[in-house]
C-alpha cells in the first residue's frame, strides 16, 4: 500500500514552471533594493542593463511561451539568455573595454542605419539621415571590430566560442565543465532550432501510417510541449548563472539564500523528470546527487 496520490501527468510541467516563476518573483521583489545606492559607473550600469534585459527575456519565457507549451520557441529565447549571460561575465572582467566597445558599437550601428536610409530613400519619404562626423580610419576600425554589416557581438569578439573561452576564469573547474557542456550540447541544439537547419525543418513533419499502411505527413502548427522539459531547465540554469554574478557584485549577503534557491530548483527539475519516467509521485532515488 502507498499513501502517494494518483499521478497527475501535468504535475511535472507545473513543478518546472513553478520553480522558474518563484525565482523570477524573488528577483523582481528584491532587485530594486540590490541596485539601490550602487556607484553609477559604466561597468555597473552595463551589468544591470544586461541583467534587466535577461530578466525580461526570462519573464517572457516563463509567463509567455512556456505556460502555453511553446517549448521550441522557448529554446530559441534560451539562446538569447545564454548570450546575455556570457556578456555579463565578460563585462565584469573587462569593464573599461566594455564601456568603450558599447559606445563604438552604438556609433557603428548609427552609421549602418544611416547607410540603409540613404540606400532606400523612398522608404523614408526622401529624408536624409543626420550626418555623422567620423574619419575613414575610425570607420575602418569599427568595421574590423563588428564586421561589414555589424553582425558581430558588440564586445568585438568574433564568435560565441571565443567569448565563452574569454570568461572561463569566472567559474571553478567543476563549474567550467558544466558551462562547456551547456555550450557544446545545449547551445548547439538551440542554434539548430533558431536557424533553418535539418533538425528545425524536419521536426515539423510527423509521419503517420494509416490502416492501408500508407504514409502521410502531418505538419504541426501549434505549440511544442515536448521541448518544454529541456527548454525550461536551460532557461533556469542560464538565468541562475547571470543572477549569480549580480548577487556576487551587488548583494553578496544574500548569496546563501540564492544558492539554496538554485539547488532547490535543480532538485525540482530532477524530481519532475523522475515523476515523468516512473509515472508516479516518487521521491528521487537515494543515490541521486540531488536527493
Amino acid at each position: 500500500m502507498t499513501d502517494l496520490p494518483p499521478f497527475d501527468p501535468d504535475a511535472p510541467a507545473r513543478l518546472r514552471l513553478g520553480i522558474c516563476d518563484g525565482l523570477l518573483r524573488w528577483v523582481i521583489e528584491n532587485l530594486e533594493d540590490w541596485s539601490a545606492g550602487i556607484e553609477q559607473d559604466g561597468r555597473n550600469l552595463i551589468l544591470l542593463s544586461i541583467f534587466a534585459r535577461s530578466t525580461r527575456t526570462y519573464s517572457a519565457i516563463v509567463h509567455g511561451l512556456a505556460e502555453r507549451g511553446y517549448g521550441e520557441q522557448t529554446m530559441m529565447l534560451d539562446r538569447v539568455l545564454f548570450d546575455d549571460m556570457i556578456d555579463l561575465h565578460w563585462v565584469s572582467l573587462n569593464p573599461e573595454i566594455a564601456a568603450e566597445r558599447l559606445a563604438d558599437h552604438d556609433l557603428y550601428s548609427r552609421l549602418l542605419r544611416a547607410d540603409a536610409q540613404r540606400k532606400h530613400p523612398r522608404m523614408f519619404d526622401g529624408h536624409q539621415p543626420p550626418r555623422i562626423k567620423i574619419s575613414n580610419e575610425k570607420r575602418k576600425k569599427l568595421k574590423e571590430l563588428f564586421g561589414k554589416n555589424g553582425s558581430r557581438s558588440w564586445t568585438g569578439i568574433r564568435g560565441l566560442e571565443e567569448r565563452v573561452d574569454s570568461v572561463l576564469s569566472c567559474w571553478d573547474e567543476a563549474g567550467r565543465d558544466v558551462l562547456l557542456f551547456w555550450h557544446d550540447w545545449i547551445v548547439r541544439l538551440q542554434n539548430e532550432l533558431v536557424h533553418p537547419t535539418s533538425l528545425s525543418l524536419t521536426r515539423m513533419g510527423v509521419v503517420e501510417v494509416n490502416d492501408d499502411e500508407e504514409e502521410s505527413v502531418e505538419f504541426q502548427l501549434g505549440n511544442t510541449p515536448g521541448w518544454s522539459r529541456q527548454a525550461l531547465h536551460a532557461a533556469f540554469w542560464t538565468y541562475c548563472q547571470s543572477l549569480s554574478l549580480v548577487v556576487e557584485e551587488f548583494r553578496p549577503e544574500v548569496q546563501d539564500d540564492f544558492l539554496g534557491r538554485c539547488r532547490a530548483g535543480e532538485q525540482a527539475f530532477s524530481r519532475a523528470n523522475h515523476w515523468e519516467s516512473t509515472g508516479a509521485f516518487e521521491d528521487l532515488p537515494p543515490d541521486h546527487p540531488l536527493a
